[in-house]
Order: structure tokens, then C-alpha cells, then sequence
């Protein structure tokens, strides 16, 4: 049981060590206490000399002092400028996206315009050392300020937290060089409103309707498209990479090929019912006109690299556009005086579809969690727009008091809490370390495992 002194306000654990101190025993005999600190992303284990975890602390704190000063001893003399920090970045990223081969990411290029176009200016004379929380919050305000001019007040959080982002990963490249250049004392605190960016995530999904008018408008090489992202759970970029041989008709399901998804595993992604027909008809079509081309998505040919054109105009054709609105309430217009047309539907809706239909069909969150290839679990219920739960719950909670049935109650309310029941210690890791487990849920499955509950 974890006990507390409140008068150092410290939660102490059941082995007698402050909790999230990095303070542990290493024998059982418990001769001394070990500190373990993380240090430029690399766990290190010292001896404390001391059985008094109050001790260890002052020599765990007396460590990391040591590790700073040691940081700035071997931190390259010469001045260090913002630009310099940004450009090794920027060649970092592009270094990983040549080792990804035809599935390179367009980060690099991303992150290159965002820095030309914002970070330089304001921080790329800088010298390193003089980047501070406040002149990062100063910036912060003027960015704020440039959205509010173009009548657009809460589209900023995204854009300059992704800023910050690119900034602090400068910072922390510069921190694992050789030798380092920058210290880690010299790493300011990033403003990154991550509350702010959640509470305006997108959220929206496709409806059966908005398929059915999509699917009908779409073009020919986009039709086939629709079924296998907007239900089967499939990333809009792993389409563009699928060759024939990995359609896998006699299963029913397409092999994603390792180094060819977003987390570089393969996987299988299976092909509903209503994507049989148009994705058969559209192989048949290849085969016949394209026989040379081993892309089972294509445009006349040639593999396609983006579907937003085709997007676009299905959207259009289907008559789902909205007008853009400015701060004043009126349409904007473009410079032929005609109203700035947007998406009512985006392309990524389909993947949150995706994940919605497939809880609501009875699919469990591992298995579609392994479908659409999240790397974690809080990741995975980020997309997962089902607001069914209170009315289930709710329905589930009534039939058990009403007393008509005590089985469907017990059933409702203990679907959670034993979908990994049964499991010994070794599995319950595994999972975790595949992210299919949260941290409480891992927490709380262990002490069942513990207790023989």
C-alpha cells in the first residue's frame, strides 16, 4: 500500500523509496539504495552509498548537478546560432526519409517551409543560449496576433505548436551531437498548449450518406479508394504503395509490406464486403489496360502520390462544399470575385470512420487496433467517435436494477475489466509494450495478477 509523508508531501511506495524519485533497490538484501537518472535519453544507474532514501536524494541531486557541468565542459566553444541548430535538423530528417525509399515522409520539406517562413525570422540570428521561455512566449503573442489579423482566432494553437515542436527538436539534436551544442541547461521550457490543440481536434467522420454521395462523384481510380479507408481501416498514404500480389482475394484481406506503413511493420488490413466489387472491377480494368504496372492504385499507369485533387472534385461533384466565411460574417472571395469554396468532409475523416464503425460493429481494440496499425492505445481512442458508451451504460444499468436480467448487467459492467483476464505476467507485458494496454490498465491488471484475483 503507498503511504504518505505529508510533511515532504512525498507518496511513499510499499519498498520504503519515494515514488518517482528514480530511486530502487538492486538486491534483495536491499545494502544500499540505487539512483537511476536519464541523461541526454540515456538511463544511467548510480550507487548511493546509503540505505536513507532522504540521503540518496541529496546524492541523486548531486549527480545530475555533475552530469549538467559535464554537459557544458564538453559543449563546443564556439557560438552556436538558431539557423545552425534548425539546418542539422532539417538534414536529420532527410537522412530518414532516403532510408525509407519510395515510403519517404514529406516532413523535411514540411518542416523547412515552416522554418523559413516563421522560426528564422524571429529566432535564426539568435545565439542558442539566448532562447529563453519568455522570448518564446513573445513570439508566441505575435503569431497570435498575425492569425487574429487574418480572421482566423483559433486556428493558431496547431500551427505554433508544431512550431515549438520543430524548435525543440533542433534543441534537443543539438543536445546528443558531438561534442554537444547545446547544454541541457540551455534548453528553455516550450509554451506547447497541448489541452488547447485536443480541444479543437477535428472530430468529425463520415456518414453512410456522405459515403454514398462520395462514392457515386468519385472518379474512377478513387472509387476502389473509398471502401478499403473509409471502413477497413487502411492509411491514405499505405494505399498508394499496395502492389497486386498483396491483395489477398481468398482471405479477403491486402499485406501491408514492412517499411511500407506509417510504423514501418507489416500488417493486414482486411477488405469489406463493399469493397469487393469496385476494387475487383478496378484490378480487372488494370489488368487489361495497364498490364505493366504493378500498382494496384493508380492514374493511368503511373502510381498515384496524392488523392486531393481527385478528393476535391468528388466533393465538389457531390455537392459537399461549404462556403469560407470571414471575421466579418460574409463570404470570402477569391480574386475573381467568385466565394472561397472548402471541404465539408476531409479526406482524414475516414480513418476516424474507420475506427468508429469498427467499435460500434463489436470489433475489440486490440484487433482493430492491430487493423489500422496505432503504435498505442490513447492514440487509438483518440479516433474513436462513438458516444454510445453513456447510452449503453445507462440502458445496461436500468435492465440490471429493474432486476430482469442480473447476467447482462454483470456482462455490461464487467466487459472491461475482464478482456484481459487469464493472462500471466509475461503476457500483460508484452502488450503493453505494444501499446495495446494503458498505463493504469496494465497498473491495475498486475495487481490483479499479484492478488490472485
Amino acid at each position: 500500500m503507498t503511504c504518505y509523508n505529508f510533511c515532504m508531501s512525498t507518496a511513499i511506495k510499499e519498498n520504503g523509496l519515494p515514488e518517482g524519485s528514480g530511486l530502487y533497490w538492486k538486491d534483495a538484501e536491499r545494502t544500499q539504495i540505487w539512483i537511476r537518472i536519464s541523461h541526454r535519453g540515456v538511463a544511467k544507474s548510480f550507487p548511493s552509498g546509503t540505505v536513507q532514501w532522504k540521503k540518496a536524494l541529496l546524492e541523486r541531486d548531486r549527480l545530475k548537478a555533475d552530469l549538467i557541468k559535464g554537459d557544458k565542459r564538453q559543449t563546443t566553444s564556439k557560438v552556436v546560432r538558431v539557423n545552425e541548430l534548425l539546418d542539422d535538423y532539417i538534414a536529420e530528417l532527410k537522412r530518414k526519409a532516403a532510408s525509407r525509399g519510395l515510403y519517404r515522409s514529406e516532413n523535411a520539406y514540411k518542416v523547412s517551409n515552416s522554418c523559413a517562413k516563421h522560426i528564422r525570422p524571429h529566432f535564426g540570428t539568435m545565439k542558442a543560449t539566448a532562447v529563453t521561455t519568455a522570448e518564446l512566449n513573445k513570439y508566441r503573442d505575435i503569431r497570435i496576433a498575425e492569425y487574429k489579423k487574418a480572421g482566423k482566432p483559433d486556428g493558431w494553437v496547431i500551427a505554433i505548436n508544431r512550431e515549438f515542436a520543430y524548435l525543440r527538436a533542433a534543441f534537443r539534436l543539438g543536445m546528443k551531437s558531438t561534442p554537444a551544442k547545446v547544454s541541457i541547461s540551455d534548453l528553455p521550457y516550450f509554451p506547447i498548449d497541448a489541452k488547447g490543440e485536443k480541444a479543437r481536434a477535428r472530430t468529425g467522420v463520415v456518414s453512410p450518406e456522405q459515403f454514398r454521395l462520395l462514392f457515386d462523384a468519385a472518379a474512377d481510380h478513387l472509387k476502389p479508394v473509398l471502401p478499403l479507408v473509409t471502413y477497413g481501416g487502411i492509411r491514405a498514404k499505405e494505399v498508394k504503395f499496395i502492389r497486386r500480389e498483396q491483395v489477398d482475394w481468398e482471405n479477403k484481406v491486402i499485406h501491408l509490406r514492412e517499411g511500407e506503413t506509417k510504423e514501418g511493420t507489416g500488417r493486414d488490413v482486411p477488405i469489406v464486403d463493399v469493397a469487393i466489387e469496385p476494387l475487383q472491377r478496378w484490378m480487372d480494368y488494370s489488368a487489361e489496360y495497364f498490364p505493366a504496372c504493378p500498382w494496384v492504385f493508380h492514374y493511368a499507369g503511373k502510381r498515384v502520390t496524392t488523392w486531393k485533387t481527385a478528393w476535391n472534385a468528388a466533393c465538389r461533384r457531390a455537392g459537399l462544399t461549404a462556403e469560407v466565411m470571414g471575421a466579418d460574417g460574409k463570404a470570402k472571395l477569391d480574386r475573381r470575385g467568385k466565394p472561397i469554396m472548402r471541404n465539408v468532409v476531409k479526406f482524414h475523416d475516414t480513418r476516424r470512420t474507420a475506427i468508429t464503425t469498427q467499435g460500434r460493429a463489436g470489433v475489440s481494440e486490440s484487433d482493430s487496433q492491430r487493423v489500422t496499425g496505432h503504435s498505442t492505445v490513447e492514440v487509438h481512442r483518440k479516433y474513436d467517435q462513438d458516444k454510445g458508451a453513456a447510452t449503453r451504460t445507462r440502458d445496461a444499468v436500468n435492465t440490471y436494477l429493474r432486476g430482469e436480467s442480473a447476467e447482462v448487467g454483470s456482462k455490461a459492467a464487467g466487459k472491461e475489466e475482464n478482456a484481459f483476464a487469464g493472462m500471466s505476467l509475461k503476457e500483460l507485458i508484452e502488450y503493453r509494450r505494444e501499446g495495446m494496454l494503458t498505463a493504469e490498465e496494465f497498473a491495475a491488471t498486475k495487481a490483479k495478477i499479484f492478488t490472485g484475483k
